[in-house]
Formats: C-alpha cells, sequence, structure tokens
C-alpha cells in the first residue's frame, strides 16, 4: 500500500530511491502514518508534505517536511500525553521515538530555517535485525 493515498486530496510528493531493510515494517509503516498525518495537519490544504529518503553510509535517513506553522513548544514534544490538538491524545510523536530507537535509530524534530514548517529527521542503519 502507498501510504500517500490514505491522505485523500492532500499532496504528497514521495522522493527516495528503492531500498531493502530489516525492519519490522508494521511498526515503521505506523511510524510514517502518524509523522504524514501530523504535517498534513499542520499544512495549508493546498500545499504539498514532502517525505525523502535517502541512504547516507550505512543508515538510511528519512525526512518528513510540512510547510505548517512549525514547533510552538520543542520541549514537549515527546512528552507522553502532552498534546496541542483539541483531539489529540499525545501520544504519537512518543510512539514514533520508541519505535525509531527500537531500530537503532534516531529521530529529531526542528523547525524549518529556510521557511514556516517543521522538519522531521530519522536515520536507521541499514543492517539492522529487529
Amino acid at each position: 500500500m502507498c501510504l500517500a493515498t490514505l491522505f485523500g486530496d492532500h499532496p504528497i510528493e514521495l522522493n527516495g530511491d528503492d531500498l531493502t531493510l530489516s525492519i519490522d515494517p508494521a511498526q515503521v509503516e505506523q511510524v510514517m502514518i502518524n509523522l504524514i498525518k501530523n504535517a498534513v495537519e499542520a499544512s495549508a490544504l493546498i500545499t504539498t508534505v514532502t517525505v525523502s529518503w535517502q541512504q547516507e553510509g550505512l543508515r538510511l535517513v528519512v525526512k518528513v517536511i510540512d510547510d505548517g506553522e512549525g514547533i510552538q513548544n520543542p520541549d514537549n514534544l515527546f512528552t507522553p500525553y502532552y498534546t496541542i490538538k483539541p483531539l489529540g491524545s499525545g501520544i504519537g510523536l512518543v510512539f514514533c521515538q520508541q519505535v525509531i530507537e527500537a531500530h537503532g535509530g534516531y529521530m529529531s524534530i526542528t523547525n524549518r530555517k529556510d521557511s514556516g514548517g517543521c522538519e522531521v529527521s530519522m536515520s536507521l542503519p541499514m543492517g539492522n535485525s529487529v
């Protein structure tokens, strides 16, 4: 299934080559769903969310980029049950971070320097086994 089709008419741009990883596909798919959903919700309807990936040495680097308002309170990004969304639960980013770390990776979320919005960056080892 292509994750981009889950988000209706919101434009999702996918950039990257086919790569093979040893990961738990269901967990990493849920991470990507959460991150793309956050980016779509943060973005204006007519703007594109970009998901890109590339191999850098022995690691896969994945980025999810939106052009929303950016992060207002970076200190609470990974605080369980903290949310600014009216219907949010505050567990999405914590779950994402835990899955990526369990795969031997790391994740960061920063405001974009080139424009408004946010950039999520994840790095996973190419030879990881879960």
